[in-house]
């Protein structure tokens, strides 16, 4: 008798991102899991299946002929467990529809009452339920079947998620202090220090980036978005944040200066790859950007 498969959906999500990243650093940090858990997940499954999926050397990994083999399956197989799942989670009475969206706390708290409000005034029927959590729970959520829809500025491409712009952002230099610059290069940054989010934020490292080894001038790292906009609110310091962050009505009278070059910083909605999109989902993106636009409008292009 043939012993039975005990695979599990973690065990090919995992696989299936050490193969579309050719990396177990990168396809850790996509999943939001340990280095060291995902390669015991990637054991787990060769061990099940008695071969080995993946070529490990110092500088990248490479698929074997066997994880080629697997890899259509494991995608289409856990593609249609995703779709059935959101499925029978949207199941409930012909009167009543659910659609549940993360969302990232600064425009949970700024623009989602707003949007709800809209939702429930245009469709009655449909019970909208919102989770505010930091981009890594959003993903996480989104890939384990909690989430139908994920916002955030995300800034990589996620193994079985796909992401869709629904607010053309850029980065920005904000201030206390009214400006009589319409626009600064990014040279000007130089000269002023900073308060940041921590060095291996997603959103802090683009900034880096864009700032070059040179700056070393910043004055106080913080671990949330808001900290740093009430900080410059109080005349603490500067930073560069998303222009989208203007969202939250009591920062938007902060000078928002634009930076030249321009860096995109889009704010994005994430959803399961092969997964359909209802009405649900579209009347909320379409009730969500009729909100957020206008009050972007002025300085984003």
């Amino acid at each position: 008798m043939a012993e039975a498969l005990t695979i599990t959906l973690r065990q090919l999500q995992a696989f299936l991102a050490v193969a579309a990243s050719g990396s177990f650093t990168r396809a850790a940090e996509q999943l939001h899991v340990t280095q060291a858990g995902l390669s015991a997940m990637v054991r787990e499954l060769e061990t099940q299946l008695d071969c080995q999926l993946f070529e490990r050397t110092t500088r990248q990994v490479e698929l074997t002929p066997a994880a080629h083999h697997l890899r259509p399956v494991a995608e289409r197989s856990v593609n249609e467990l995703r779709d059935v799942v959101a499925e029978l989670r949207q199941q409930g009475t012909a009167s009543q529809q659910r659609l549940r969206v993360g969302c990232t706390p600064l425009i949970a708290a700024s623009v989602m009452p707003l949007v709800l409000q809209q939702m429930q005034t245009t469709n009655e029927a449909l019970q909208l339920e919102l989770f505010d959590a930091e981009r890594q729970h959003l993903v996480r959520a989104l890939h384990d079947g909690e989430l139908d829809v994920a916002l955030g500025a995300f800034f990589e491409r996620m193994a079985g998620l796909r992401r869709e712009t629904v607010l053309p952002s850029e980065l920005m230099l904000v201030q206390a202090e009214p400006s009589v610059h319409k626009s600064l290069p990014w040279q000007a940054v130089h000269e002023v220090p900073l308060i940041t989010l921590p060095p291996e934020n997603p959103l802090q490292r683009l900034v880096d980036r864009c700032l070059g080894p040179d700056h070393a001038r910043s004055r106080q790292a913080v671990r949330h978005l808001e900290t740093v906009l009430a900080l410059v609110a109080a005349g603490h310091g500067q930073a560069v944040v998303p222009s989208f962050a203007r969202l939250a009505s009591q920062y938007s009278e902060l000078s928002w200066i634009p930076l030249r070059p321009r860096v995109a910083c889009d704010y994005q909605a994430l959803t399961r790859a092969g997964a359909r999109p209802g009405k649900a989902l579209q009347l909320f993106l379409t009730t969500f950007r009729s909100v957020c636009e206008p009050q972007l409008r002025p300085t984003v292009e």
